[in-house]
C-alpha cells in the first residue's frame, strides 16, 4: 500500500548539527569538516542505492562535489546559530520500480527547487525494500557563478511547505496512474479527508524500521500494528455495512411481529351508540309491553321476598368472592351493583346480572412493554466511541512519555553543564595568582568556564534545575492519571467490539438462512426446466452441500476461461 510522507526540518548549528557531517550520513561517503577540522566516515553505511547533485546550470563546477558543496556552506554561514541546509524526508511508493522512483523524485526536486536556485544534494534509500525513501538536502542561498549569495527568508514560508507536500503527492499519483496502479496518496489528513473510521499511523523512521526488520519490536511498531488491525476491523465493518442496515431492518421487524403476536391485548368492548328518535319510540313500546306482563303476573320485589337467600344470591356471592380475588379493579367496579341488590332496587332480571358481571370482569389488560434492543447503528456508535476513546488514550501516553524523555535528557544535559563548571571552579580553587608558571592554565581554565556558562546560557536561558524537575513531576503524574483509566477504556472497547460482532454474526446468519431459502426456491424452479440466471446458479452452488447436489455449469463462466 502506497503511503504519504514528507517532512521538512532545518540543519543549523543552535541544535549541534554539521551540514558536512550529515551529508556523509545520508550519503555514505567520507567528508573532512574543514570548519572544525573532524573527518565523517559512513562508508560502511547500508541501503543507499541513489546520489546525485542537482544545481542550476549557471552553477561553478566545485558543487557537483559533495565535501566542496557543504564546506562552502559552512564557510559561507558565521553565526553560531546558523542555518545551514534544509532537508526533505520522503517516503517513496514502493509500488514503482527503481527506475520510476528516481524519475519521480528528480523531476519534483529540479522543478521545485533547483529552477529556483537551490542547490538538492539527494540521497535514496532502501529502495528495494518495505521503507524506500528520499533525503533532500537543499542550500539556504541561492547559487550563482561567483558561489552562494544572500539567502532567500521567502523559502522559510509555511504556505510553501505545503504547496510542496501537496505537489509531491499530485506527481506521485500521476506516476502510479501512469504505471497501471490503483494506489493512491493523500497529502491531507484524516480529518481533512473526512475520514473518521480509520486511524492515522505513526512514522516509523529508519532506525525503528532497520530494528524491526531484525526482529526486534519497537514502541512504535507496535502501535502501528495494533493501528493496522484496528483499522481492519473498521473495513471489514463497512464493507458489510449496507448489508447489515437491511438485515437489520428485517430482524426488527420479525422480532417486533412475534412480540406483539405473543402479548395480543384483549379487545375493548365498544360503547353502545346512544339511540336515535325512532329507536327511542321501540324501546318505549317494548317497556310498555313488559310493564303490562307485570301487571298480569305480579312479582313482588326483591326487597319484599321472604327468603332473603335465594340460589341467585348463593351464586352471586361466590362469585364476588372469586372476582375479589381476582383484583382490587374487579371488586371496585362490583361494588355500585351489590350495593343496590341490598338495597332493593334493582329490577334486573338474573340473565340481566350475569350480562352485567361478565363486562365488570372485562378488563383490558394492557401488555408489558419489551425493553428495547439497541439497534445495529447503535451498537456500532458505542463501539466507534470505545475505540476512539481507547485510541486517544493511548496515544496521549505515547505523547507524555515522549515528553517525559525529552525533559530526562534536559536534565542530564543540566546537570552535565553544572557538575563540568564545578570541575573547572575546583581546579581553579587549587591554582594561585602569585605562581607566574600558572597563569597559562588559570587562564586557560577562565575562558573554559566562560564557555561553559555561555553554552548553559544559550541551551536553558533562566531555566532553572527546580523548573526542570518539576516539569518532569508533572509529566509522571498526568501519565499515571492516564494509565489508570486505560483498562477501563480498554475493557469497554472490547466488550463493545464483543457484541457488534455478535450481531454482525447474527445478521449474517439470517442473510445466509434467507439465501438458503430462496436457493431451495430456485432449485425447484431449475428442476422444473425454468430458466434462471448466471447469478441464481451461482447462489445455488453456494449451497450445494446443505442442498445435496452437484454445482451447477454456468455457461458465461466456462466461456471467460
Amino acid at each position: 500500500m502506497a503511503i504519504y510522507h514528507l517532512s521538512s526540518q532545518i540543519i543549523g548549528r543552535s541544535g549541534g548539527k554539521s551540514s558536512v557531517a550529515s551529508a556523509a550520513y545520508r550519503s555514505g561517503e567520507k567528508i573532512q569538516d574543514e570548519h572544525i577540522g573532524q573527518t565523517f566516515d559512513y562508508t560502511k553505511k547500508m541501503g543507499v542505492d541513489y546520489k546525485e547533485i542537482l544545481a542550476p546550470d549557471h552553477s561553478p563546477a566545485w558543487v557537483q562535489d559533495r565535501g566542496q558543496l557543504w564546506n562552502q556552506v559552512e564557510l559561507a554561514e558565521r553565526r553560531k546559530d546558523a542555518q545551514l541546509a534544509r532537508e526533505l524526508n520522503i517516503a517513496l511508493p514502493k509500488e514503482l520500480s527503481k527506475e520510476q522512483q528516481i524519475e519521480l523524485i528528480r523531476s519534483f526536486t529540479k522543478e521545485k527547487f533547483v529552477d529556483k536556485g537551490m542547490v538538492a544534494d539527494i540521497t535514496m534509500h532502501h529502495l528495494d525494500g518495505e521503507n524506500p525513501h528520499a533525503h533532500v538536502m537543499l542550500t539556504t542561498r541561492e547559487i550563482g557563478p561567483e558561489g552562494f549569495g544572500k539567502k532567500n527568508r521567502e523559502w522559510n514560508d509555511r504556505e510553501l511547505l505545503k504547496d510542496w507536500r501537496k505537489e509531491w503527492a499530485e506527481r506521485t499519483n500521476q506516476a502510479l496512474e501512469k504505471a497501471d496502479i490503483s494506489e493512491r496518496i493523500d497529502h491531507r489528513s484524516l480529518k481533512d479527508q473526512g475520514i473518521k473510521n480509520r486511524l492515522p499511523q505513526k512514522h516509523i523512521g529508519v532506525h525503528a524500521s532497520a530494528m524491526e526488520k531484525r526482529g526486534i519490536q519497537t514502541e512504535r511498531g507496535n502501535q502501528n500494528r495494533l493501528i493496522l488491525e484496528i483499522n481492519a476491523d473498521l473495513k471489514s465493518y463497512d464493507q458489510d455495512n449496507a448489508v447489515y442496515k437491511q438485515a437489520e431492518k428485517q430482524y426488527q421487524k420479525a422480532k417486533s411481529e412475534a412480540d406483539i403476536h405473543a402479548s395480543k391485548p384483549t379487545p375493548v368492548q365498544p360503547q353502545p351508540k346512544p339511540l336515535g328518535p325512532e329507536e327511542k319510540e321501540v324501546s318505549n313500546e317494548i317497556n310498555t309491553r313488559d310493564r303490562n306482563k307485570a301487571h298480569e303476573k305480579p312479582t313482588p320485589p326483591i326487597h319484599e321476598q321472604t327468603q332473603p337467600t335465594t340460589s341467585f344470591n348463593q351464586s352471586f356471592d361466590e362469585i364476588i368472592k372469586g372476582m375479589e380475588t381476582d383484583g382490587n379493579t374487579q371488586s371496585k367496579a362490583l361494588e355500585p351493583m351489590e350495593k343496590e341488590v341490598g338495597n332493593g332496587r334493582n329490577t334486573l332480571s338474573v340473565d340481566d346480572w350475569k350480562k352485567e358481571i361478565l363486562q365488570a370482569k372485562q378488563v383490558t389488560v394492557q401488555p408489558q412493554q419489551q425493553p428495547q434492543e439497541k439497534t445495529y447503528q447503535e451498537i456500532r456508535a458505542d463501539f466507534d466511541q470505545a475505540r476512539i476513546e481507547f485510541g486517544r488514550q493511548q496515544e496521549a501516553i505515547d505523547r507524555l512519555d515522549s515528553q517525559l524523555r525529552s525533559e530526562t535528557f534536559k536534565l542530564q544535559k543540566f546537570d552535565n553543564y553544572e557538575k563540568r563548571i564545578g570541575e573547572v571552579e575546583e581546579r581553579l580553587g587549587k591554582l594561585s595568582s602569585f605562581k607566574p608558571w600558572q597563569w597559562n592554565e588559570k587562564k586557560a581554565l577562565e575562558q573554559s568556564k566562560a564557555r561553559l556558562i555561555k553554552d548553559k546560557q544559550a541551551d536553558f536561558g533562566e531555566t532553572e534545575r527546580g523548573h526542570i524537575v518539576q516539569r518532569i513531576t508533572q509529566l509522571h503524574s498526568e501519565k499515571r492519571s492516564k494509565e489508570k483509566k486505560l483498562p477501563d477504556l480498554e475493557k469497554r472497547y472490547k466488550e463493545t467490539k464483543g457484541t457488534y460482532d455478535q450481531r454482525s454474526a447474527e445478521i449474517k446468519a439470517m442473510n445466509r438462512q434467507r439465501d438458503f431459502v430462496k436457493s431451495k426456491d430456485l432449485l425447484e424452479r431449475y428442476q422444473t426446466g425454468e430458466n434462471i440466471s448466471d447469478k441464481d446458479k451461482q447462489l445455488i452452488n453456494s449451497f450445494s452441500k446443505e442442498l445435496n447436489i452437484k454445482k451447477i455449469r454456468i455457461e458465461s463462466l466456462d466461456r471467460a476461461r
